[in-house]
């Protein structure tokens, strides 16, 4: 019974889970991110009253008319014919050439195409695409161009979205059999047309590789033991090989060693000599420290174990990748709006294109000012939602470790978020603010010196270079403290800067456990990674050998148009594999960090004796060698759970 009080009064300070009271962090800091957003939307007001949103919303031709509006006001620099123009009644944007916007001419029209159009006596029969002042429609080829004054043919039917007429999905389909029909030879094009032939096949792949990253993810639980030692000992083996092989060459070299067969290596002796003495130094080094942090090794064993019981536990935590994906989407759009409203907000002036005279528009000083702050924001907010995310899964891996009965522990992700945004919101805040601190010098002195004559000197592009290489290697130091200090936050609930100091403090004072976990946890999820990527290809090849092009075209040989390049379609499922594995295991690696971090702690607060028990399932213990007393204080015991 006194053991019990003793705990009782030990957990007074804490919650049920282990973790202590929330309470609100980095206040400061909050109000500063809420005095720089709040300025940021006077910044939007400012930018919305200057810019022409139509151009946004109806879109705006090459003469710097805006569609589905009377310009005739607008006070633009004269083009005869062509600005100025009343286009009222033309609220779609069509381009001359769809697959070369940016060098097209863009027109306003009333309707978007809605047959095909391929010679020009048709395009005279059913069409008015010409620009603004051409009144009779030409009947030379040489006028039909990306820069007018009629548009490019053939000319696809198109729908209309956001008042732009883009090509219907059925006609790009139909475009990769007029490309291959019509021998184009043009490697681009060839390329376009098998991505675009095969889209719907990317898109089920793309999604079987999702489920593919969660059998990894499984498979890993019975694996890492194997994976692990088995990376220890090919290391060891590799560099004793290659010490071996140097050696042998050196005395072939020497003559101590009789051979009929020249040496593999054909080059001075002394250099192989040096070779030999580095590879021996190396393997020596590796087994000695192999030696030192073997207890290590079981260790960084059983937390994979630990993360991926976790993970099996908790399956609602790999839904967070997909929040954060989506809220950094939505991010992205509204600031690619913004800075779209400062482009339409610019003054128009007068550019040629080819033969041609368009209008342009740019930027006024305080504009450009807007433009820099909108920019900084954009990626302090990008960060910030990063950060939310490895707060959010530290805090959930927090909140399930300091559990003592985790098989009947409920954790909702969704609770933990809005824990996270009512208390710890001002220390996401400063730790993504200092990540940028440290991210925008190194992008300036990359600017710098790519495009600063003065920066080509070799010198200066020796200093340059060495303080862009010191600013990554901080930049990557900060953004690793930055997830061991989100974890603390979550556990302590204590200041960022007070989580960090101590974050620093538990990884110095267990350098050697997190060097062992980070080296051989790198590689077992680089391996992990390659997994997902590999088996998705494999299954990718057994696709389109099976289904070709067009996966609905099964039984219709006469629509089944194979692919030209199978690597196309391969390579962009590979891409979408290895962003969906390392989204997935993103979730892994913070995980793991924050389960040693967890441990650490675990070990800091308790000692195993009945007053103060360790919150770490059984195996856990045995991988380190501790153990709980559990002769008094029973309900307070470490339970185990499989």
């Amino acid at each position: 019974m006194e053991a019990i009080n003793n705990i009782e009064s030990f957990n007074k300070n804490y919650m049920s889970d282990g973790r202590k009271e929330k309470k609100r962090t980095d206040i400061l800091f909050l109000i500063i991110f809420i005095t720089f957003n709040v300025g940021l939307f006077g910044c939007a007001i400012y930018t919305a009253i200057y810019a022409d949103m139509g151009k946004i919303l109806h879109g705006f031709d090459s003469f710097g008319n805006t569609c589905g509006k009377d310009n005739t006001k607008s006070n633009l620099p004269n083009i005869p014919g062509l600005s100025n123009f009343d286009a009222t009644n033309r609220e779609k944007v069509l381009y001359y050439d769809w697959m070369n916007p940016i060098d097209a001419v863009k027109l306003c029209v009333s309707v978007c195409p809605k047959i095909k159009v391929s010679q020009i006596t048709a395009f005279e029969d059913y069409t008015d695409y010409c620009m603004y002042n051409i009144t009779a429609k030409p009947t030379d080829e040489k006028y039909y161009s990306a820069q007018g004054p009629c548009p490019s043919l053939p000319i696809y039917p198109s729908n209309s979205i956001f008042n732009r007429c883009v090509p219907k999905a059925s006609e790009l389909v139909a475009f990769t059999s007029f490309l291959k029909s019509n021998s184009l030879k043009s490697f681009g094009e060839r390329l376009l047309a098998d991505v675009i032939g095969s889209y719907q096949s990317i898109l089920i792949l793309s999604g079987l590789a999702f489920l593919i990253g969660f059998v990894v993810i499984i498979l890993l639980y019975i694996l890492t033991p194997i994976l692990v030692w088995a990376v220890t000992f090919l290391s060891v083996l590799s560099l004793l090989v290659a010490s071996g092989f140097l050696w042998w060459q050196y005395a072939i070299m020497t003559g101590r060693i009789p051979s009929t067969d020249s040496p593999y290596i054909d080059t001075d002796k002394n250099v192989i000599l040096g070779f030999a003495i580095v590879a021996t130094i190396a393997t020596i080094i590796l087994l000695i420290i192999i030696i030192a942090i073997r207890k290590q090794l079981l260790l960084v064993v059983a937390l994979f174990k630990e993360t991926s019981y976790f993970i099996r536990s908790k399956p609602s935590i790999m839904i967070q990748p997909l929040l954060t994906a989506i809220v950094l989407i939505i991010t992205c759009l509204i600031y690619a709006v913004f800075l779209i409203a400062i482009r339409t907000a610019a003054t128009p002036t007068l550019k040629s294109l080819g033969k041609l005279n368009i209008i342009n528009y740019t930027l006024s000083n305080s504009f450009y000012v807007i433009w820099y702050i909108v920019l900084f924001a954009t990626i302090w907010w990008i960060e910030f939602i990063l950060s939310c995310q490895q707060m959010i899964i530290g805090s959930v891996v927090a909140a399930w470790y300091f559990q003592r009965d985790k098989s009947k522990v409920y954790i909702s992700i969704f609770g933990e978020i809005k824990n996270i945004f009512v208390y710890y919101i001002g220390s996401i805040a400063l730790g993504s603010l200092v990540i940028l601190i440290v991210t925008i010098p190194r992008f300036i002195l990359s600017y710098i010196k790519e495009t600063c004559t003065a920066a080509k000197n070799p010198v200066a592009q020796f200093l340059l270079k060495c303080c862009i290489c010191c600013l990554w290697c901080l930049e990557k130091f900060i953004r690793f403290l930055n997830k061991s200090a989100y974890v603390i936050i979550a556990i302590e609930s204590i200041h960022f800067c007070g989580a960090a100091r101590k974050a620093f403090q538990i990884i110095t004072s267990n350098v050697i456990r997190v060097a062992a976990l980070n080296m051989v946890g790198a590689f077992v999820i680089f391996l992990g990674k390659l997994s997902v990527v590999a088996l998705s290809v494999t299954v990718s090849v057994a696709w389109f050998q099976k289904f070709g092009i067009d996966f609905n075209s099964i039984n219709s040989d006469t629509n089944n148009l194979q692919l030209e390049n199978y690597w196309v379609p391969l390579l962009i499922v590979s891409l979408f594999a290895y962003v969906i594995g390392h989204c997935i295991f993103t979730v892994y690696d913070t995980a793991i960090d924050a389960m040693l971090l967890c441990f650490c702690e675990d070990c800091n607060m308790n000692d195993g004796s009945p007053e103060k028990p360790y919150y770490m399932r059984t195996q856990l213990m045995e991988a380190v060698n501790l153990h709980n007393d559990t002769t008094s204080a029973q309900k307070y015991q470490s339970i185990e759970t499989q």
